[in-house]
């Protein structure tokens, strides 16, 4: 049966749904822009972008004034609504690597202000045909906001505001991350019968195995179950005096061992009496201890002190938010949102030929050539 003649302003968007999804996106991103162009705050807010960016900050007034007139400079008009040098610096700040590398030369300037007029092109005939109002758009719009508002929040906290006295806080607080003891690792095979241990050291001495291959002979003769089902791993361990409760707890007289080889890869010259026998040892890794000054730290200090001021201030201000607010929950219609696990997509469905299979088959076994 044929499928009668679609007519009407969206006879194209409803024949092409790939395409009307993209004006719709671009319709929602482009409103927002057109907005801030019309009015004040839109200017404001792209000379605060400006300044974030580094122009005109601490310059004298009439130069800053000179910045301010040249951003506004008319670079193209398109259907009337025109494209002014922000627009396009503030477009160019979202380009990717490649694209800023093109924007060097005066052709790549050219190529890139003709792909901000089809995109514009685009998102005029998406509001025309009405995709501005279009659900998806509404909540790409309302994402957007959401996301400029929370960086206008953020924006309030300078690193200028960063004192000494945070950075000596947050150092302190974080000694772990500064001071680090030495951690070494190692390998044992443990035996109770100490000839046959005697007479694994002496060969393994002599042939000097690989970590690989000592780690298969732990696993096939340790006599301790613990170790032994990881290959003898000890994972990294500190001396006694710098263990902490999160470290493994390791004989003492294994430690001594392990710590006085230099090498990964050396086999202990001796038999380690520990663990109810004796044991190979030999040494896999090995991590120098930490010791950074707080001066050393200050310039990573300031930056990490910058973002929590940052996160603590933006959490002030949406709990202040949320204070003056009406919010009712609804808790028990949660249980009506369905989530499919495999997609991570609310309400996701298989689409056409992506049908799930019947239960109890099983994919045949490939054939080996």
């Amino acid at each position: 049966m044929r499928r009668p003649e679609r007519t009407g302003k969206h006879e194209l968007f409803s024949t092409q749904p790939g395409l009307r999804i993209m004006l719709v996106l671009i319709a929602a991103f482009f409103c927002l822009a057109f907005q801030a162009a019309a009015g004040d705050d839109g200017k404001a807010a792209a000379g605060k972008e400006g300044a974030a960016a580094g122009d005109g900050k601490g310059l004298k007034p009439e130069l800053s004034a000179a910045i301010e007139k040249h951003k506004n400079t008319v670079l193209a008009e398109v259907n009337g609504k025109k494209i002014t040098v922000n627009d396009f610096e503030t477009a160019a700040r979202r380009a990717s690597p490649m694209q800023i590398q093109e924007l060097g030369t005066p052709q790549g300037k050219k190529k890139f202000l003709d792909q901000m007029i089809r995109m514009w092109l685009l998102a005029q005939k998406a509001r025309a045909a009405g995709l501005d109002k279009d659900p998806e758009a509404v909540r790409v719009m309302k994402n957007q906001l959401a996301s400029i508002m929370h960086r206008e929040l953020a924006s309030k906290i300078s690193e200028d505001d960063v004192t000494e006295a945070e950075m000596r806080e947050f150092y302190d607080s974080h000694a772990e991350n500064y001071h680090k003891p030495a951690k070494t690792r190692a390998r044992v095979i443990m035996l109770k019968d100490r000839a046959q241990a005697k007479e694994l050291l002496d060969r393994l001495t002599k042939d000097k195995p690989s970590q690989h291959e000592f780690r298969r002979l732990a696993q096939e003769n340790s006599e301790d179950e613990e170790t032994r089902l990881r290959g003898g791993d000890l994972r990294f361990f500190t001396r006694a005096k710098d263990r902490k409760e999160s470290d493994p707890k390791v004989d003492e007289a294994i430690v001594q061992a392990a710590f006085s080889l230099k090498n990964d890869g050396d086999i202990y010259p001796k038999l380690i009496k520990a663990n109810g026998g004796f044991n190979v040892l030999m040494r896999t890794g090995f991590r120098k201890p930490l010791d950074i000054s707080f001066k050393e730290a200050k310039p990573r200090l300031k930056m990490l002190v910058y973002r929590e001021k940052r996160r603590v201030g933006v959490e002030e201000e949406l709990k202040k938010l949320q204070d003056k607010s009406k919010i009712e929950y609804i808790d028990d219609n949660l249980s009506l949102v369905k989530i499919d696990m495999r997609t991570g997509q609310p309400g996701a469905r298989r689409g056409p030929g992506r049908a799930r299979k019947p239960a109890g088959k099983k994919r045949p076994a490939r054939k080996k050539p």
